[in-house]
């Protein structure tokens, strides 16, 4: 078996040393080993600190569901949403979590059925998609993430109308009442049900 030779050139005070990295097999893994021993390098020249690397389950065991609990309303769902999350997330750290792999998360979570057999509403996925952002911007806040992933993922779009209906004598009332402006009651279309 033949090893590629890599000579790494770095310069320890004021000296140009140089090193054969015996275990590269390819010149893409020499170029590879050579990036990671420079950075070291710089890391230890300039103190500067590596952010700790969290799985994310741990990061949301850890810091999301107390911060949950603590500030939102909503923390039953939050736990079963972070329970959806951990199955797909759970064992990646999270910087290996980009932007690509949250839209195919995404796309494959629109696509899939609840427990009831059905298409799973794009709102649903929405809110999932603003508890995995509220997760990354609580990294980001600890300064554990250079920046929050799903800022690049756009959500689905959804229909916010809504049908509402009136009784007719409701309508009445409704279309009476002095406090409606003149120009807004005759816009609005009056979907009357039987009494």
């Amino acid at each position: 078996m033949v090893f590629l030779q890599a000579r790494l050139r770095e310069t320890q005070l004021g000296r140009r040393v140089q090193r054969i990295l015996k275990k590269a097999r390819t010149r893409a893994q020499a170029i590879k080993a050579t990036t990671v021993i420079e950075n070291k390098v710089f890391e230890d020249r300039y103190q500067i600190e590596r952010r700790p690397e969290i799985r994310f389950d741990k990061f949301v065991k850890d810091r999301f569901l107390p911060y949950s609990k603590l500030h939102k309303r909503t923390y039953p769902d939050d736990v079963k949403i972070c329970d959806m999350l951990n199955e797909t997330f759970g064992r990646m750290m999270r910087s290996g979590i980009t932007p690509p792999t949250i839209e195919k998360w995404k796309q494959k979570r629109r696509v899939g059925k609840t427990m009831y057999k059905r298409l799973r509403n794009p709102a649903t996925v929405n809110r999932e998609l603003c508890v995995l952002s509220k997760i990354f911007s609580l990294a980001f806040d600890a300064e554990l993430i250079e920046s929050n992933p799903c800022r690049r993922v756009r959500k689905f779009r959804t229909n916010r109308g809504r049908s509402r209906y009136l009784l007719s004598t409701r309508r009445l009332s409704c279309s009476s009442n002095s406090k409606v402006r003149n120009g807004y009651r005759g816009s609005l279309r009056w979907l009357l049900t039987p009494e």
